[in-house]
């Protein structure tokens, strides 16, 4: 009876740590990618790697105050920019190009259940919200690599896409992620572009679970269009642009 006892309470025990782990925020960080990693890549695309790093050294300054907020739950998550007060007067341009180190100012929303990730954000042709609709799962197709890190206390495995490098931890089973990406069988706490200029990461730097469920508002701002119909308009809409200038 004893033994039946401590069974349940330990089961009990463990739903509850499993349950307080779908329920969060993670918030996350910008930085370089250490020029060790990048340097040669530079050098082969005949860039000049410290002339480039000293235009973008000032857009890493700044994005280093931001904080990127993914708020997950069991089932959804939305990612995008905490908005801030900056303790200097700065150009708009070189916040912009700081905020779109981390995603810009779009959000990113994901649903396992439905398999659907929405992305929101303004067009910079129409100047308007816009929804862009896409698979989670298969999108893209993930190459899971053998490659182990730790990042925050949790295992995380490296998987690849083209030049998309992520690390998710297999610890937190929910498939979100950061910016847009996810589809994998874990949370990811990194994001790397490999061959990008700049080449840039996104951290996981603090996780922050709750008992209570995390409510996901799901973005409505804008028309909805699938993936394909979004790049058939901005392919017209950039051509369009090309001839007027």
């Amino acid at each position: 009876m004893i033994k039946k006892k401590f069974i349940t309470l330990f089961l009990l025990f463990i739903f509850s740590i499993i349950r307080s782990q779908t329920n969060g925020t993670i918030i996350y960080k910008v930085r370089k990618v250490p020029d060790d990693q990048v340097k040669n890549i530079y050098t082969k695309n005949n860039i000049d790697y410290e002339e480039t790093m000293q235009k973008f050294n000032k857009y890493y300054a700044i994005a280093s105050q931001f904080n990127f907020i993914l708020k997950f739950n069991n089932e959804e998550s939305l990612y995008f920019w905490e908005e801030e007060m900056l303790t200097e007067d700065l150009p708009e341009y070189y916040l912009i190009r700081a905020k779109l180190l981390g995603g810009g100012m779009d959000k990113y929303y994901q649903n396992k259940i439905s398999n659907v990730k929405i992305t929101q954000g303004m067009s910079p042709f129409s100047r308007e919200m816009e929804r862009e609709k896409s698979s989670l799962y298969n999108n893209p197709k993930w190459k899971i690599t053998e490659e182990r890190d730790i990042i925050l206390g949790y295992p995380v495995i490296k998987a690849i896409y083209k030049n998309v490098e992520v690390w998710f931890t297999p610890d937190i089973t929910l498939p979100f992620g950061p910016a847009g990406y996810g589809g994998l069988p874990g949370l990811i706490l990194k994001k790397k572009f490999i061959k990008q200029f700049p080449a840039t990461e996104i951290v996981a730097d603090k996780i922050i679970f709750t008992k209570d469920k995390i409510k996901i508002k799901k973005p409505k701002k804008g028309i909805l269009r699938t993936k394909e119909a979004a790049d058939s308009i901005r392919r017209k809409r950039l051509a369009k642009e090309m001839l007027m200038h």
